[in-house]
């Protein structure tokens, strides 16, 4: 065989042994970190988790990659309340560095929304970590059959602006306190099912 061709075979077959052995170490540093991430939330209790926020920025952080710290954020990051629940992430382009939740809606048809309202406000000064507003998205029954509804949960203000999207044009539905634009969607917007269902 040529002497070059063999140097470079020899080359490669080298190169695809040190891709092998880096493969297996990149598996085994998985390992060790999803084992130490789980041993330091295994050192933080639930109130450490909805009141200190350098532990809850490190917590949604790693909850988008390890299934323990996922869980752990679907228990400390409830909303407590039938018909809202925080588990996606605000995919704004202005927190793109951060990983912070959104609230999505599902309510069932006639729903009382003082309590659900109560539960979004608390949750809101637990969880808006620094933001104006929340993005909020709303399943309904058609299952956006009609255009896809959400908006946005103004904190200091409690109202609560809800757009509807179709066609890719958006336009207003809703503009108001929070517990009104709770009550439209009740009306207007139902799911009907159990919040765990959508």
């Amino acid at each position: 065989m040529n002497e070059e061709l063999q140097a470079l075979d020899d080359e490669r077959d080298a190169l695809d042994a040190r891709f092998a052995e880096l493969r297996a170490y990149a598996a085994e540093l998985a390992v060790r970190r999803d084992r130490a991430v789980q041993a330091h939330l295994d050192t933080l209790t639930d109130e450490q988790l909805r009141t200190d926020e350098t532990a809850k920025r490190w917590l949604l952080r790693v909850a988008s990659v390890h299934q323990g710290a996922y869980r752990r954020m679907q228990t400390v990051a409830a909303v407590g309340a039938e018909g809202a629940r925080a588990i996606h992430m605000d995919g704004r382009e202005e927190y793109s560095g951060d990983y912070l939740l959104r609230l999505d809606l599902a309510l069932t048809q006639y729903q009382p929304v003082e309590a659900l309202a109560d539960a979004i406000r608390s949750w809101a000064g637990e969880w808006g970590l620094g933001r104006e507003d929340i993005p909020v998205h709303v399943t309904e029954s058609s299952c956006s059959a009609y255009g896809s509804y959400g908006g946005s949960y103004e904190i200091f203000s409690d109202n609560l602006r809800l757009d509807v999207s179709r066609y890719g044009s958006t336009s207003n539905v809703a503009d108001g306190p929070l517990v009104d634009v709770l009550g439209y969607i009740s009306k207007n917007l139902a799911y009907n099912v159990p919040t765990d269902d959508y």
